[in-house]
């Protein structure tokens, strides 16, 4: 299995998960109950709860509940998808994401859990500037 998510055919990139996107998209539209204004900044809160392997022993599947996942997807990958995914639907664009805090474990039930708060929800730490 590949983890690309474009190919390049010539001097053309093509998205091999276009399908995946619309079917998120989809089921978002459906579910969101309160309309939001998708044109402010937000903070986005993601949790993985990912799928715990059939093939381990039942003992290791026990072990492994609420334990961190390292294996692929990577982090980086899942938030591209998501940022990209949702664009027009819960962000006008993703790049009025200020904040992403994601995390990713193992869990009985696989699903993915998404937050959104606006600025006048949670206080934005303060922090010193890196230099």
């Amino acid at each position: 299995m590949t983890w690309m998510r474009a190919r390049r055919r010539g001097n053309m990139y093509f998205d091999i998960q276009v399908k995946d996107k619309q079917r998120m998209r989809r089921y978002v539209q459906e579910s969101t109950i309160h309309p939001i204004d998708i044109s402010i900044p937000v903070s986005v809160q993601i949790e993985c709860h990912m799928p715990i392997p059939k093939s381990w022993s039942s003992k290791r599947k026990l072990n492994a509940v609420s334990k961190p996942h390292v294996s692929r997807p990577d982090l980086d990958n899942i938030l591209k998808f998501i940022g990209d995914a949702l664009n027009g639907v819960l962000w006008q664009d993703d790049c009025l994401i200020y904040r992403f805090v994601i995390s990713k474990f193992y869990a009985e039930d696989p699903k993915t859990v998404i937050r959104i708060f606006t600025d006048e929800e949670i206080p934005i730490p303060s922090c010193a500037p890196i230099l």
